[in-house]
């Protein structure tokens, strides 16, 4: 599944984003996009285990990493209850 994050401090590492969500499950790939504006950078990561993905959403989304509240969402979340 994947997962996006929004709001993040342009100086957060893919380290940073896989030691944070590797708390729910396997993180198969980070992507960082470097682009910058006053609603912060923007990161894509997949996990292969939905379930696990959707924990981590639930659970971070809303959360602060590195001082900025990240919106932690999916494409599918439309219907998940």
């Amino acid at each position: 599944m994947k997962i996006y994050v929004e709001n993040i401090s342009s100086e957060v590492t893919e380290l940073e984003i896989k030691n944070l969500f590797s708390k729910f499950g396997f993180v198969e790939l980070i992507h960082i996009s470097k682009y910058f504006d006053k609603y912060g950078a923007m990161a894509i990561i997949e996990m292969p285990e939905d379930k696990k993905a959707l924990e981590a959403i639930e659970k971070l989304n809303g959360t602060k990493l590195s001082g900025r509240q990240i919106t932690v969402y999916s494409s599918v979340m439309e219907g998940v209850e």
